[in-house]
């Protein structure tokens, strides 16, 4: 399978069911990533955790972003992040509290 759906894939069900926000993600990553494929090492993966936290933003989202740029630059930060980040704009996207014909008008 194409590295880049293979990493879209594995961070979409992360993202799928994962209840928690981002910090519930971790252990589930570390799962993925470090001991089933080991594209990283867990140092690596320490200091990659770290670098998320430090920087602005949706600490889920920078993960990926880290984790797929550290294996594969832009292209592999971008099919980690469109996994990661999917599942809840999907979600929020489809919600009918979003929706602009909402019977709630004032």
């Amino acid at each position: 399978m194409n590295f880049y759906l293979q990493s879209f894939l594995i961070f979409l069900k992360i993202g799928l069911f994962t209840i928690g926000g981002g910090y519930a993600m971790v252990p589930l990553i570390q799962d993925e990533i470090v001991d089933k494929r080991k594209w990283i090492d867990k140092e690596d993966f320490i200091d990659l955790l770290a670098l998320a936290q430090s920087v602005p933003g949706i600490f889920a989202v920078n993960i990926a972003i880290f984790i797929g740029y550290k294996l594969r630059k832009f292209r592999g930060a971008l099919a980690m992040a469109l996994g990661t980040y999917s599942p809840p704009s999907l979600l929020c996207w489809q919600s009918p509290c979003s929706s602009s014909s909402s019977s709630n008008t004032r």
